[in-house]
C-alpha cells in the first residue's frame, strides 16, 4: 500500500533523483495520491501529479543544463528552469493539481515568515508554474534579484527553512542528500552516494551525465524501498 503523501525535498540540480524515485514508485503502483514539494521537489511534484512521463521531465532538465553550459548559471538559469514545466505540463495542469499537489513557498514580503506556506489550489496553468518557480527561487541564483513575484507578493525558495517539508508520521519523504537533522517525518528515501559536493558541482556546472546518474540512483533507491514495502 502506498503512503498517503509523498514529500519531495529541496534539491536544486539534484532533482533528477526525485524524478527517478517517482518513476520507480509509479512502476510499482506505490506513488502516493498526494505529493508535497519544495524548491526542485516542487517542479517534480507538479510533473508527477499531472502524469508527465519521467523521460519528458528528464529531457527538460537536460535541455536546461545544456542552456546553462552555453549562457552561464548564476543569475541566468531562471528561464530554463521555468521552461522545464512550461514545456511539460498539460493545458489542464492546474485542474489535475487540485487536491493532489502542495507547493511550499517562503514569503519574503509582506509579513515575512520563517517557515514556508503551502498552496494546493491554482487559478490557472501559469499560476501553478509561477508558484513552483517561486518555490525554487534561490536569491540571486535563478535571477539577479533577492526575491521573485507571485500573486502580488514577494517570495523565495520553499526549502530555505526546512529542506524536507514535514507531511506527518505516515508520509514518505525523499531527499537526495543524506544529511543529519533533515527533520523528515515518516519514512525517508535518500542516497548515500550523493554528497554535498555533488550539489555544489552541478549547481555551478550542470553536467548531463551526472544528471542522468542521479536519475538512475533515484530509480534504484525508489525500487529498493518499493520492494521492501511490498514484502512487508
Amino acid at each position: 500500500m502506498a503512503a498517503p503523501i509523498l514529500s519531495l525535498s529541496g534539491s536544486g540540480w539534484l532533482l533528477p533523483f526525485h524524478i527517478g524515485v517517482v518513476d520507480a514508485l509509479r512502476a510499482r503502483a506505490l506513488l502516493p495520491p498526494r505529493i508535497l514539494g519544495a524548491s526542485g521537489g516542487a517542479l517534480v511534484a507538479a510533473g508527477a501529479v499531472c502524469g508527465v512521463e519521467s523521460e519528458t521531465m528528464m529531457e527538460g532538465v537536460r535541455e536546461a543544463a545544456r542552456w546553462t553550459q552555453r549562457h552561464g548559471v548564476v543569475g541566468k538559469c531562471g528561464a530554463p528552469m521555468r521552461g522545464i514545466l512550461d514545456a511539460a505540463l498539460p493545458p489542464d495542469a492546474h485542474e489535475r493539481a487540485e487536491g493532489a499537489l502542495e507547493v511550499a513557498v517562503t514569503r519574503a514580503w509582506p509579513s515575512p515568515r520563517m517557515r514556508a506556506l503551502r498552496f494546493s489550489s491554482f487559478d490557472s496553468r501559469s499560476d501553478l508554474i509561477d508558484c513552483c518557480y517561486a518555490s525554487s527561487f534561490l536569491p540571486l541564483y535563478l535571477e539577479p534579484a533577492a526575491t521573485c513575484g507571485w500573486r502580488n507578493e514577494r517570495w523565495v525558495d520553499g526549502g530555505v527553512w526546512q529542506l524536507v517539508p514535514k507531511a506527518g508520521p505516515a508520509s514518505l519523504s525523499v531527499c537526495p542528500l543524506n544529511l543529519p537533522l533533515l527533520g523528515a517525518e515518516g519514512e525517508l528515501i535518500t542516497c548515500l552516494d550523493v554528497k554535498l559536493s555533488t550539489l555544489l558541482r552541478v549547481g555551478f556546472l550542470p553536467d548531463v551525465a551526472i544528471l542522468d546518474d542521479l536519475y538512475h540512483s533515484g530509480v534504484q533507491a525508489g525500487d529498493a524501498w518499493g520492494k521492501a514495502r511490498l514484502e512487508m
